[in-house]
């Protein structure tokens, strides 16, 4: 079970799904991720309001589907056995 998105993940999102891009821009998730934190870094507080809004939201859902879920990153040994 993948984790519920923060903040600043709902709104990269928005800016990938709305293509507040440019034409000239690169339309990889690398650029957008770059060019949304650029963004986010210069956004007031009450711009940035309703994206840690909507993320509690998707928290409080997250836990109503998943309630015992609990966040356990694996190690750097585990990914390696993996592979």
């Amino acid at each position: 079970v993948s984790r519920p998105p923060n903040a600043f993940m709902v709104y990269r999102s928005y800016i990938w799904f709305t293509k507040q891009l440019d034409n000239t821009d690169e339309r990889n998730l690398s650029c957008v991720s770059k060019l949304a934190a650029e963004s986010w870094k210069d956004m007031s507080a009450q711009a940035q309001a309703p994206f840690h809004e909507i993320a509690a939201l998707a928290k409080r859902k997250h836990a109503e589907l998943h309630p015992d879920y609990k966040y356990a990153p694996s190690s750097r040994s585990e990914k390696a056995t993996k592979k």
